[in-house]
């Protein structure tokens, strides 16, 4: 969920050398960091379609700036009346996005 292209600026400050021992797939991203959240709502998307009783719930680790495109792309993706929770870390940053996809089973 960081950002790739802040990567180099990132891991030379102090604070955030500890950045270098995380697994890189886990932690770098394309897209402002949403690349792979993105896509993740896309395969939802399509498994929903399929499993017209299902109940998907999905949590999001963010950097707080990406509260607003990552809220607005998920909308975008699912419908605008998608429940999107966003959850704060102890120091009162946006930290998590939370989302359910509940398909509802067809009229008859």
């Amino acid at each position: 969920y960081v950002d790739s292209a802040q990567k180099e600026h990132l891991l030379a400050q102090e604070e955030s050398r500890a950045l270098a021992y995380e697994p890189p797939e886990a932690l770098w991203a394309c897209d402002g960091g949403l690349s792979l959240y993105k896509h993740l709502a896309a395969q939802l998307a399509t498994i929903a379609t399929r499993a017209p009783k299902a109940t998907i719930t999905t949590l999001c680790e963010i950097d707080p700036a990406q509260t607003d495109a990552l809220t607005t792309h998920i909308r975008a993706t699912h419908g605008a009346e998608t429940p999107v929770t966003v959850h704060r870390d102890l120091a009162g940053r946006n930290r998590l996005v939370a989302y359910t996809l509940t398909q509802k089973p067809p009229r008859r």
